[in-house]
Order: structure tokens, then sequence, then C-alpha cells
């Protein structure tokens, strides 16, 4: 079995895949949070509603990430702006998946009563991008490295971060089903009637 799992993360893959992710998950991050960055002084800043301090060692607030002022708030979301849309031009790929992954855990744990699947994914899915060769066949810093007459490298190779993303939405999707799987809805029908009606 493990002699299956070395061959499959050693076999080569399309380096188109990863070019993939990096064009469209920026993108829709950017589109799905596009909502609350249009608010970000309300968001993350102290302009609107955040759950008090509970003063740590309680379950419910491991962390505590207070407000920011309003003109950080913004510059955090001008930020993640252009970093997620720089990840998805291709332009200096790792440093603008690395800073876009940052802004999002901070967002993420920041404001955790809006922390949903698609923030607490992201950072991990711009640290598998980050980690791997995007922006080398697509993109800007592939366009600015063919002018300088660099070649261009293989267009398949052996990629832990496409493997480690296959791996991820397959772990994340499953665990949350077994997790729903074995909840209250079973037994309490307004449970499910709550979820489906997006009251949660």
């Amino acid at each position: 079995m493990f002699r299956a799992l070395s061959d499959w993360l050693d076999e080569p893959v399309l380096v188109l895949r990863l070019e993939i992710v990096r064009i469209a998950a920026p993108l829709a991050v950017l589109g799905f949070m596009s909502g609350r960055l249009a608010h970000a002084d309300e968001w993350i800043g102290d302009a609107g509603f955040r759950v008090p301090d509970l003063g740590g060692g309680d379950y419910r607030q491991p962390l505590y990430v207070p407000a920011l002022p309003s003109t950080l708030a913004w510059a955090l979301a001008l930020t993640m702006v252009v970093a997620g849309l720089a990840c998805a031009l291709g332009y200096k790929t790792r440093t603008s998946a690395l800073v876009f992954a940052g802004t999002l855990a901070f967002v993420a744990l920041s404001d955790r009563l809006a922390a949903f699947t698609v923030s607490k994914l992201s950072p991990a899915v711009m640290l598998g991008i980050a980690a791997g060769p995007a922006g080398t066949r697509l993109g800007l810093d592939a366009w600015l490295a063919g002018r300088r007459g660099v070649p261009a490298p293989e267009a398949m190779r052996p990629m832990g971060s496409v493997r480690f993303l296959q791996l991820l939405l397959v772990t994340i999707y499953s665990a949350s089903g077994i997790a729903k799987d074995l909840g209250d809805w079973h037994t309490k029908p307004l449970v499910l009637w709550s979820h489906l009606h997006d009251t949660y």
C-alpha cells in the first residue's frame, strides 16, 4: 500500500493543473469575499461588532485577535486584493501566494463568526500553490522569464503540491461529511431545516 502511495506521489503530473488552480482559486476566493472586503472596517476593523475577549482559557475562544484600526483594516483588505490578483496573474507568484495566504489566515482568525469553509481552506490552498512551480509555465513570471531567454520548464514533473491539494479536498469534505452524519440531524429535524435555510 505504501509503495502504491509513494508511486502515486512521485508520478509526474502536468504543471498546467497547478496553473489552473493558481488562476482560478484566488479569483474565486476574492469573489466570495468581495461582500466582506467592501466593508473591511466593519468586518475586521473596530467600526463593526466584535466578539468580546473571553479572557483566555475558554474552549470557545482559543485565540482572540483584536479588531484592527479602520485604516489598517482597509490596508489589509487592499493587500489581500492586490496579492490575490497578482497570484492569479502569475506575477511574483510564490511571494503573492504567501502574502495572500497570510491575509486569508488573518481574516479567518479575526472574524470567527464569519469563518466558513472557503476562509478556512483558502490559506492551505495558497500555501500549496506557493510550494509548487506555479507561475513557471503561464502568467507574467513565465512571460518575463521567456523574454530574458530562460527556457521554459518541463510541462510534466512530480509535484507534491498538486497531490497535497487533491488530498486536502478529499480529506476536508470527507471529514465534514462524517461529522455531519454523526450529528443531531438524524434525531432532530429542525437542525437540517436550519442548515437548508442558511440560518446556522
